[in-house]
């Protein structure tokens, strides 16, 4: 799927009068690997140009496969729902050494994110893939494992043996690269709350009893589940893996086999949670609320013409320009991206957790006040626990989904039909 290391097409010479030669075609081999994996680029495009070029370099091959050695055939074990291709975590971090290795530290600490992407919009097919980051080498996330099926993967036993099978394996022994030994950590597990309630096996977020911090029961008000308690006890991975709270779980998680946290490890994505949670739920209530707190149609309005008007003095830094309020529906999660202080590690240092905890705890009880009880849905009652993450992990962007939501939607660019798209994504997992 990514570019390959470079190596010598049939026909090189590897001897020192055609060293330059070989240099220059291995230059461009690499480009134009990495411009064939570049989505919106297809496999027509591709074969295109290599006719183009192959007067001019007639040692290019004539075609998008062999350019980009796409295998014959791979390995894959069937589900009940789909496949399941399992690509490896320690490939991912040879590839990963092979480019940062003198700067590479003696021990890898991991993030892991599993979601689920849908493909096409007139079919149910979608990807589930299983994707790690290395925190503390400059890198970008890397696929572990893809499953594509008609619905997320089942059994969750199956679909997650490899994987942890695979990570038990390198926490106990590491691996070895070039003759140095390298150690393997865990850092996090970073997903969205749906798929934290699979893999946890758990209530889902619109249950009683599924906030995953604290033991609050919730109560059905208005035709949902409310978390309203401001000091629940906490949840602790001694009493989650003891499942003590009968209410809260659905089953035994697979991933209860690693020594991990299952309540620490799994920090709150606020990617999810609050840009497009809380914040989307604020806009909507305020365009499209209840009359006591709903904005006037003018009101929208000279909102929309200010954030408009801005365009021309945003800074480069921000990634995208404002839009109008009627957009809304559209907007991304880096246009709803707040609660600067725990964003900024400059402003945790000079603040610290408390102040920001206590303007949240502020703002979901002002919340039940402005827009009643019924206000209190996971999403805003989980702000309530952001901070004690953020005292694990640091600044938010720390245990963001950002980066991997952008990996996610490479993905789906690579897939060109319906037929066979595990087989279209033959990740050599490259970070």
């Amino acid at each position: 799927m990514l570019p390959q290391t470079q190596y010598l097409e049939p026909g090189f010479s590897s001897d020192n009068n055609s060293e330059n030669q070989n240099g220059s075609t291995m230059t461009l081999l690499v480009k134009l690997k990495h411009w064939a994996t570049t989505p919106p680029v297809t496999h027509a495009h591709v074969t295109s140009l290599l006719h183009i070029l192959s007067p001019y370099h007639p040692e290019l091959p004539l075609d998008a496969r062999t350019l980009l050695k796409t295998p014959r055939s791979m390995v894959a074990k069937t589900l009940e729902n789909g496949h399941y291709c399992h690509i490896g975590l320690e490939q991912g971090l040879q590839i990963l050494l092979k480019r940062n290795y003198k700067i590479a530290p003696k021990s890898l600490t991991i993030s892991f994110n599993i979601d689920g992407i849908p493909l096409f919009h007139s079919s149910t097919l979608q990807l589930w893939p299983i994707l790690a980051e290395v925190k503390n080498v400059k890198s970008s996330p890397f696929a572990v494992g893809i499953f594509c099926g008609k619905s997320k993967p089942k059994p969750l036993e199956l679909y997650l043996m490899d994987f942890i099978t695979e990570v038990l394996h390198l926490l106990e022994k590491g691996f070895l690269f070039q003759g140095q030994k390298y150690s393997v950590e865990i850092h996090s597990l970073i997903c969205d709350a749906p798929a934290r309630a699979y893999l946890k096996c758990i209530k889902s977020h619109g249950g009683y009893s599924s906030c995953e911090k604290c033991t609050d029961p919730g109560e059905y008000i208005d035709g949902r589940v409310v978390l309203s308690s401001l000091c629940a006890p906490y949840r602790t991975d001694e009493n989650f893996s003891h499942q003590i709270d009968d209410d809260h779980h659905i089953g035994t998680s697979p991933l209860i086999s690693l020594p991990i946290g299952m309540v620490t490890k799994f920090p709150i994505d606020y990617m999810h949670n609050c840009c497009l949670g809380v914040m989307r739920k604020l806009f909507n209530t305020w365009i499209g609320g209840p009359l006591r707190v709903r904005l006037t149609g003018r009101q929208v309005s000279m909102i929309s013409e200010h954030l408009e008007s801005l365009k021309l003095y945003i800074p480069v830094e921000f990634n995208r320009k404002p839009r109008p309020l009627s957009e809304l529906p559209r907007w991304k999660a880096t246009e709803l991206r707040t609660i600067a202080i725990m964003v900024s590690s400059k402003h945790l240092s000079t603040f610290g957790t408390n102040c920001p905890k206590k303007l949240l705890s502020v703002f979901v009880k002002h919340c039940v006040d402005i827009y009643g009880t019924s206000f209190l849905i996971y999403n805003v009652h989980m702000l309530l626990h952001l901070s004690r993450d953020v005292d694990i992990y640091g600044s938010l962007d720390n245990f963001s989904a950002f980066s991997f939501e952008n990996y996610l939607g490479f993905l789906k660019g690579l897939v060109k039909s319906t037929i066979n798209p595990l087989q279209e994504n033959p990740c050599e997992g490259c970070p």
